[in-house]
């Protein structure tokens, strides 16, 4: 794993408006293949979770859990933050050590093309032993269980192809969130998520 105190951001979103983001379940159109394959930007939209809604809901986010009561999502305002003159993060919070959760957002990639993906995760207390799994569709590109300081979720390069036809580039990013540990008495468990990238790689 790497770890960096320093600032960075996630390379800028290729997509600008929730309307070209993929609704769950529908297959991809024409226009969004063709958009994905002509835009080598960030596929990933509101990686760095900087764009709220009025209920400070984290933009082209969705999250489900197993348990509603013990564990949710939330977009922080975070002056610690990951990304380079933000100030918030995504924080997926338990308050059980057997609940677990799933953020995930929708995509449309271009067939036949290779993707690098790229991610930054901590958590407020390593004795939570929260653990994030990175999945495209059924592919794991990703496992960390982070300390306080924030740490690359790749901790080998994991590039991610897509199949040749159109709709092989439907897929869904899912972050599979556990925290198994006992953590402290004081503090939830609390997995935090920022710059999450995933870029079309040059030939």
């Amino acid at each position: 794993m790497t770890s960096s105190t320093s600032l960075s951001s996630a390379p800028a979103s290729a997509i600008t408006s929730l309307n070209q983001l993929r609704i769950e379940g529908q297959p991809a159109t024409d226009q969004q293949v063709s958009f994905a394959c002509s835009n080598v930007g960030n596929q990933i939209f509101n990686g760095g979770f900087e764009l709220v809604d009025s209920t400070n809901d984290a933009l082209g986010w969705n999250f489900t859990t197993d348990d509603t009561v013990a564990m949710f999502f939330i977009d922080a305002e975070d002056s610690t933050q990951h990304t380079q003159d933000g100030n918030h993060d995504g924080q997926v919070v338990s308050q059980s050590d057997t609940a677990s959760g799933r953020l995930y957002q929708p995509l449309t990639l271009c067939p036949n093309t290779t993707y690098s993906f790229e991610a930054w995760t901590r958590q407020q207390d390593f004795l939570s032993e929260c653990i994030a799994t990175f999945q495209i569709n059924m592919t794991v590109i990703g496992t960390v269980m982070p300390g306080p300081s924030w740490t690359n979720a790749i901790s080998d390069l994991m590039n991610y192809t897509v199949g040749p036809a159109q709709q092989d580039g439907a897929v869904t990013l899912s972050v599979f969130v556990t925290c198994l540990g006992d953590g402290t008495s004081d503090v939830d468990r609390v997995m935090e998520l920022d710059d999450i990238s995933l870029v079309q790689l040059m030939p």
